[in-house]
């Protein structure tokens, strides 16, 4: 574990002097272009690193380095930001103390963590301790957006900091299995002590796994031949668009067109504002204005709005009167029916 890290300072310095001197300027700017273009694949792994490589400047020999990478990425994620999202502010942090602890308390903090990562935390102490400084910064670092899915908070969805937690596990993982390593490397006792803090880290991970295996036994299936999907993919513009009900599981992805929202969660996640078109299908849904619904189906680019046993469970004032009395019916089976709002 008292490993030295090549560097152009002193193994343990953190010196002012050396840190700002320029050591790989075209590779910094290399990765933050590759950081900055996937703030729209995953947003909050992007983050995580920013706050990994961002808390690092505080005591890295290479601070201009990763000040140019950090730069480079928050610039490329705004200018994306700009981009994609046409309304509202993107992501934006907001206090949220506790994750997902119950009581949000230091304590109630501290309980959680213990249950969830269990030998993972003793390990990582000793780890801590019998690092050299530069490496016991390198580690706090990685630890950095625990610290901050305790925190804060991007979406209403706090779960989603769930993303910030695994990083900083998976990244400090190494450190953990290098703690073992040396107690393993330390004599007799030692051996005997790794192979029980071995066998404890994979226990609880298999104990993991069996809860994971259990929560995904759900399976939904969806019938490639059903009337509308057919009539869709035969009868409609492969760019029509659809309204319907912003759900996990609709057969309208099916179709080929583009849907009109669809499940908000993750683009809510990556930042756009997703509430203006959720208001808009309430309003077609929900609102009973036919006036009202054809200007914001021409405004929006709607073609169909698709009415179904999915779309009344999740819209209960549905004005399915409304629909039929005004817009012509485009396609009609069973509980099934799609409304031409295109004129």
């Amino acid at each position: 574990m008292n490993n030295t890290t090549p560097t152009d300072a002193t193994p343990d310095s953190i010196g002012l002097g050396a840190s700002f001197r320029p050591v790989d300027p075209r590779g910094a700017a290399f990765l933050g272009v590759i950081l900055g273009l996937g703030a729209f694949w995953n947003g909050a792994l992007i983050i995580a690193a920013l706050l990994i490589l961002g808390t690092a400047v505080i005591w890295s020999p290479r601070r201009f380095d990763l000040i140019v990478c950090c730069g480079i990425a928050t610039l490329l994620a705004i200018v994306e930001a700009k981009g994609f999202i046409s309304t509202g502010p993107g992501v934006s942090p907001r206090f949220n103390f506790g994750f997902l602890a119950e009581p949000p308390t230091i304590w109630g903090i501290a309980k959680y963590y213990l249950k969830l990562l269990g030998l993972v935390i003793p390990v990582l102490a000793f780890a801590a301790w019998r690092l050299r400084p530069r490496a016991r910064w390198l580690l706090a670092s990685l630890l950095v957006p625990i610290v901050f899915a305790t925190t804060f908070t991007f979406t209403p969805d706090v779960s989603v900091n769930h993303k910030f937690v695994n990083v900083s596990v998976r990244i400090a993982a190494i450190f953990v299995a290098l703690a073992v390593l040396r107690v393993y490397d330390s004599g007799r006792l030692g051996r005997l002590a790794a192979i029980i803090l071995f066998a404890g880290l994979t226990a609880t991970g298999a104990v993991d796994l069996i809860a994971v295996w259990n929560f995904n036994r759900e399976k939904r299936t969806h019938d490639l031949a059903d009337p509308m999907l057919q009539w869709a993919l035969r009868e409609t513009h492969p760019k029509a668009v659809f309204a319907a009900p912003p759900v996990y599981h609709h057969l309208v992805y099916f179709t080929g067109r583009p849907s009109y929202l669809g499940l908000p969660y993750w683009a809510e996640s990556a930042g756009y504002d997703v509430a203006p078109r959720a208001a808009v299908l309430k309003q077609i849904y929900e609102g009973g204005n036919p006036a009202e619904i054809a200007r914001l189906a021409k405004s929006e680019g709607i073609s169909y709005v698709i009415v179904d046993d999915v779309a009344r469970g999740h819209y209960p004032s549905l004005r399915e009167d409304v629909l039929r009395a005004n817009f012509p019916l485009a396609f009609n089976r069973g509980s099934t029916q799609v409304y031409a709002l295109a004129r």
